[in-house]
């Protein structure tokens, strides 16, 4: 389940601060211009963070997570992305493991797609699922059901006609 946490993001260069309704204000120094777009508490207190890292021309996907007392854990990018992307979404996939979604930047950096991740509580991926709907696709939310992973984005054709885009990932 998806908790909305009453927060404070400031990203200033490099810096991601945090305050998350409790007695603490974490300040995590990403070398890199941090950019964070959700976050989910787990189970356990620990808070899962996703975003990007802007401090190079190529954005890299970049997950972290704070324990219950807002003390960093461990902080990455997601290494066995081969191309530059975004995380924009995560939801708790389980008491052990969260799903990411996001957009991977494909052919050098002109086209995009839609991108799901599993990834366990240590920041090991196990598994990635990309989505090629057209020339540019882009992942905006996703959500658990009965069905797998509910998701929704937009696609872009070469003509730069935009399309809503919901479906299952199983």
């Amino acid at each position: 389940m998806k908790t909305k946490l009453p927060l404070l993001l400031c990203l200033l260069s490099g810096w991601l601060g945090i305050a998350v309704g409790q007695d603490f204000h974490q300040r995590l120094d990403l070398s890199n211009s941090g950019i964070c777009r959700d976050l989910v508490r787990m189970p356990d207190g620990s808070v899962i963070l996703v975003g990007e890292l802007t401090g190079s021309l190529i954005p890299r996907g970049w997950v972290a997570r704070l324990d219950a007392d807002g003390k960093l854990i461990w902080s990455q990018t997601v290494d066995n992305l081969t191309n530059s992307s975004r995380f924009r979404t995560v939801i708790a996939d389980t008491d052990s493991s969260v799903m990411i979604g996001g957009t991977i930047f494909v052919d050098n950096l002109q086209g995009k797609d839609m991108l799901v991740c599993r990834m366990n509580l240590k920041g090991k991926v196990q598994w990635t699922r990309t989505l090629d709907v057209d020339f540019e696709d882009e992942l905006w939310d996703i959500c658990p059901s009965n069905k797998g992973v509910l998701l929704t984005g937009h696609t872009q054709d070469n003509n730069a006609d935009y399309d809503l885009v919901v479906g299952f990932l199983d």
